[in-house]
């Protein structure tokens, strides 16, 4: 052993011996003791329940950078050698556990020690950025100044990490000055310089090439994954002892004892981590002996299960000294591969790689987990476990299954053209008033109602009507609520109006990458646009009825009776429609060509009921026509299973108590005289007028030039024809959201009218397309004028336009005692 080595050793112990007495001085045996003996085992277990969803993540994230090299290599292989070298870490000193993974398990795992190496450096960077992200964020969040913990600004903080984001993201803007750096060096110090070179160079190349393809993208959300699960380790510990009395500091604790652990100490951090995790605790008001015993409870949480199975692995897998050096010496110098590595450059567009395999698309199974999250944490707390255990594992099991099969490593998309499909989601949503820059409709009184309803109660949320002996549970379509009510419960935000505006910006940018996954070249971006402008030709509508209804500027209540909505009004009144219609309709075109997600499409169009059962009705007949091509794969057990365990609670729980809400054929109420003045009825000529107008034009010019998706072109067109005969819902909210789907279907098709037609129909399309275009602008008009009365962030169902009783109905009603959760306390 060297003299640093040495050094190193002793500085070490030193140090956790000072931190342990500092510690110890101030704490007495038997009070911590007493402390201890109030920790709830049932946190406990979910702590470690926590710890090793973080643990899996983390694996996946290791196993997805390895995949760029070796795509044969599964979960399994990973997980052995990352708990090993974590085992070692904790028990021996200098990082050997690092050594370990980069030269002791390459062989098995079909790598080079320099591509371990690598992911070493670029998981270092990715752990850095998430915890100055936790820290930054919390200290933000209470209030607390940073210096006592990092020595700069919250603000600093959140700043750095957002550099170490954009050095993985875009590591070619920082290129040039570190190499500039390195060469400064090198000409003061030529040996040292040199070396560090080669260090920037080679940093440079491995994230150069982990950046394309949207690989890094996954490995940050993976990061995030991993560390919100050791997040909930920590605050689980905090709930699980009775003497915290600030639980919520646990996050807090997380970043600061993270950040402890790069204070030299022994193996497993013991002094330092125990230090810092009570000066963390104590900052927020817990106690000194409750604060000690949660860091020492925290600690043996996070030490001991790795230990554990690493050490288990370890001897059920020993690994001898010569294979190490042998290791050294053959990897020695690293060169980057010509195949397979992911130093290769892609060698096929995105629409090619889409076509010649069927494994899943990475923006198909985020569109899965994204319409199924809101079920899964539905059934979870509103729902009673006989019928929610079913139904949240048929969930969890097809989502985990989904991401296995999912090609998360394939070269498709090009971070470039990511950044500009978030930006232009960005850009739509903040004209809809998302964020507070412009005025939102009117409908947002009633989403502000809902979200702030669901945070400010428990889960399931009761409302007491005055007039009825019986407390009404909430009961209404909250797919697009629940997660960000979790949230802004979770976080304690004032207001649910950023939360909401992420989701939905989660939302419309999966929605336009699977929009333009359906194109190659140019044409993409004319199909966004025209997703995005498409609409019926209203203002011809208007000259011919003379008439439009309820709000100024509103151009699709012409008819009277019905309106089919523009993409642009969908989203800017009802999201919670329009994103679920768009994500299940573009998930569907991607099957005409290539049939990679048909075991899962019966459990996303059961998820759909939450989000929309208008949605769900107007889907229905799409998915036959598609399954009915791919039968076989179609008529798995998940989706005859979700039928049963998830479809089946939700129909009953969506139409409980729900008798009094208008419903019948458009012929038997024909006239609205809520939404539409007198003479503006249902009759032959004008549901001619109503159709030719909405949809005709270019659904028929489709019929002609894409034979290929005919099928479900057919079926969009017959299911908008007769949607207008069944009417549901004080203002015909049936033909409004059940249209969405068959609507989305002929809007994404479009733009290839634009590519295999005549220039006479090109020219005729383009017309129709800037006829009806006048409609979301004057949408978008009336919400950058204020044309709308403002809406508050604080509405509550107290509001003068919710109060009516055949409207605040819609949204509470008596759910049947055996299937919802009841409350013994309903003033809690």
């Amino acid at each position: 052993m060297t003299f640093k080595k040495i050094f190193r050793l002793a500085l070490g112990l030193l140090l956790a011996i000072v931190f342990l007495w500092l510690i110890a001085r101030q704490v007495n045996p038997d009070e911590l003791k007493r402390a201890f003996a109030g920790t709830t085992p049932g946190w406990v277990f979910l702590a470690l329940v926590a710890f090793f969803a973080g643990y899996v993540s983390r694996i996946e994230r290791w196993c997805l950078m390895l995949q760029c090299d070796n795509s044969r290599l599964r979960w399994h292989h990973c997980a052995g050698p990352l708990l090993a070298s974590f085992a070692a870490n904790n028990v021996l000193p200098f990082r050997a556990g690092d050594v370990l993974r980069a030269f002791a398990f390459n062989r098995r795992l079909g790598v080079s020690s320099g591509v371990v190496v690598a992911t070493l450096f670029v998981e270092r960077l990715l752990d850095l950025l998430m915890v100055l992200l936790l820290l930054g964020a919390t200290l933000a969040i209470f209030g607390l100044e940073a210096s006592g913990f990092a020595g700069v600004g919250s603000i600093a903080l959140i700043a750095i990490a957002i550099g170490i984001l954009l050095l993985l993201l875009f590591p070619q803007l920082f290129s040039p000055l570190a190499i500039a750096s390195g060469k400064l060096v090198a000409r003061l110090a030529p040996k040292a310089g040199q070396k560090l070179l080669d260090e920037i160079n080679k940093s440079l190349v491995t994230l150069g090439h982990l950046a394309k393809g949207g690989t890094m993208v996954r490995l940050v959300l993976w990061s995030i994954a991993a560390w919100l699960a050791e997040g909930c380790v920590f605050w689980f510990a905090a709930i699980a002892l009775s003497s915290i009395t600030t639980p919520a500091a646990g996050w807090l604790a997380l970043p600061v004892g993270t950040l402890a652990t790069l204070i030299p100490s022994t193996p497993g951090y013991v002094g330092t981590f125990d230090y810092f995790t009570v000066r963390a605790m104590s900052a927020l008001g817990n106690n000194l002996v409750a604060s000690t015993a949660y860091a020492l409870l925290v600690h043996v949480l996070l030490w001991l299960p790795p230990t554990l199975i690493g050490g288990v692995y370890l001897l059920l897998h020993p690994t001898k000294k010569k294979q190490i050096k042998g290791s050294l010496i053959i990897n020695r110098p690293n060169k980057p591969k010509s195949n397979g590595s992911w130093w290769r450059l892609p060698g096929l567009n995105a629409l090619e790689s889409n076509i010649t395999n069927n494994r899943p698309y990475w923006a198909e199974s985020l569109a899965f987990i994204y319409l199924c999250l809101p079920v899964f944490i539905f059934f979870a707390t509103f729902i009673r476990p006989f019928f929610a255990i079913p139904a949240c594992s048929l969930i969890a099991y097809s989502s985990v299954i989904l991401w296995r099969r999912t090609d998360w490593c394939a070269r498709l998309d090009s971070m470039k053209s990511l950044t500009i499909l978030a930006a232009m989601a960005a850009f739509w949503l903040w004209l809809s008033g998302a964020g507070g820059a412009f005025t939102p409709t009117g409908d947002w009184i009633k989403h502000y109602a809902i979200a702030n309803f669901l945070v400010e109660n428990r889960w399931p949320p009761y409302m007491n009507f005055g007039d009825s002996p019986d407390n009404k549970v909430m009961r209404y379509t909250i797919g697009w609520y629940l997660v960000p009510a979790m949230l802004s419960k979770f976080l304690g935000l004032t207001s649910p109006n950023w939360a909401l505006s992420a989701w939905s910006l989660s939302g419309v940018f999966l929605v336009f990458r699977l929009l333009t996954s359906l194109y190659d070249g140019p044409i993409k971006w004319i199909a966004l646009v025209i997703f995005i402008l498409f609409s019926g030709v209203d203002v011809i509508g208007i000259l011919v009825t003379g008439r439009y209804f309820l709000i100024p500027l509103n151009m699709e209540w012409w008819a009277g009776w019905a309106q089919y909505s523009s993409t642009t009004t969908a989203l800017f009144w009802a999201p919670q429609h329009a994103i679920p219609a768009w994500l299940f309709a573009a998930a569907l075109l991607r099957q005409v060509k290539r049939p990679s997600m048909f075991e899962w499409l019966g459990v996303m169009w059961c998820s759909l009921l939450l989000w929309s059962p208008f949605v769900a009705a107007g889907s229905l007949p799409l998915l036959l026509v598609i399954a009915s091509q791919h039968f076989r794969e179609a008529m798995k057990w998940q989706s005859i299973a979700a039928m049963l365990v998830i479809a089946v609670p939700l129909v009953i729980y969506i139409t409980s108590d729900s008798s009094g809400i208008p419903q019948g054929i458009i012929t038997n109420q024909p006239c609205d005289q809520r939404c539409a003045p007198e003479h503006a009825c249902f009759s032959a000529l004008s549901y001619a007028v109503f159709v030719m107008l909405e949809f005709s034009f270019p659904a028929a010019l489709l019929l002609l030039v894409r034979s290929r998706y005919k099928p479900i072109i057919l079926c969009a067109i017959a299911s908008l024809i007769i949607i207008p005969f069944y009417r549901l819902g004080l203002c015909n909210d049936f033909a409004m959201r059940a249209s969405l789907p068959a609507l989305a279907v002929i809007a994404m098709l479009t733009p290839s009218v634009l590519l295999s037609a005549r220039k006479q129909v090109v020219a005729l399309m383009t017309l129709w397309l800037l006829a009806g275009a006048i409609t979301p602008l004057v949408e978008i008009y009336r919400g950058i004028n204020g044309e709308n009365s403002p809406v508050s962030e604080k509405s509550t169902f107290q509001h003068e336009r919710l109060m009516y009783p055949g409207i605040i109905r819609q949204y509470f009603g008596k759910v049947p005692s055996w299937l919802i959760k009841q409350r013994e306390n309903m003033d809690d």
